[in-house]
């Protein structure tokens, strides 16, 4: 019968490991994850109401894989790396979709403003897609971009009352993923700002 070698090599081995003269496996600690998130408030100035306001949808905007939770950065032209450890909370089309609900509600605009599967058959519809939402490095000073292209449609007829795309920067005032986040919070104000002032003069009675 051929001896057995394998409990004495596992004993022995054992000794060694407890003695430390065998050092276990060190896993390297992992680097947290930072999250990030944009604005508590997303009202805009009041605009001047139709004479007939109506309901208002909107429809959550289309975007790119690319953009959805990474913290982007553009180098150049062509080429867009990410931030690894940073990321923001949500993604940025749903980010987007929520604040345009909130600023044109509180815009005057509209009778009422939400998704466009909950409001009634007349509303106006709003969709889009968030074509940029990135730190822009190939200018200087860097800047948080973001940019969007916006179509207004008769819920009813589907015909077009308004398109457009429309964009905001913001400079940074540092350099890190923080200073990128505050940045974008102020994009992002001021392109409702300007969409929702673009949308009243869309609704605006024709002379």
């Amino acid at each position: 019968m051929k001896p057995r070698f394998f409990p004495i090599v596992s004993v022995l081995l054992l000794n060694l490991l407890l003695a430390g003269c065998i050092s276990p496996i060190k896993r390297e600690p992992m680097t947290p994850i930072h999250l990030y998130s944009l604005g508590q408030s997303w009202n805009v100035k009041p605009q001047v109401p139709p004479r007939n306001p109506q309901p208002f949808g909107i429809r959550i905007f289309e975007t790119s894989s690319a953009i959805k939770r990474r913290m982007l950065y553009r180098t150049s032209p062509v080429e867009v790396g990410y931030y690894e450890y940073n990321r923001w909370v949500e993604p940025p089309n749903e980010i987007l979709t929520r604040a345009f609900i909130e600023a044109l509600g509180t815009s005057r605009l509209f009778s009422e403003v939400g998704r466009a599967e909950e409001v009634p058959p007349a509303a106006r519809i709003l969709s889009g897609s968030l074509e940029r939402f990135e730190e822009d490095r190939t200018t200087e000073p860097t800047s948080a971009v973001v940019e969007m292209r916006l179509e207004l449609r008769k819920r009813r007829s589907g015909r077009i009352i308004w398109s457009e795309k429309i964009s905001a920067r913001q400079p940074l005032e540092g350099s890190s993923s923080r200073d990128f986040a505050l940045a974008m919070d102020k994009a992002v104000h001021t392109l409702l700002d300007r969409a929702t002032s673009n949308i009243a003069s869309a609704l605006a009675p024709k002379k």
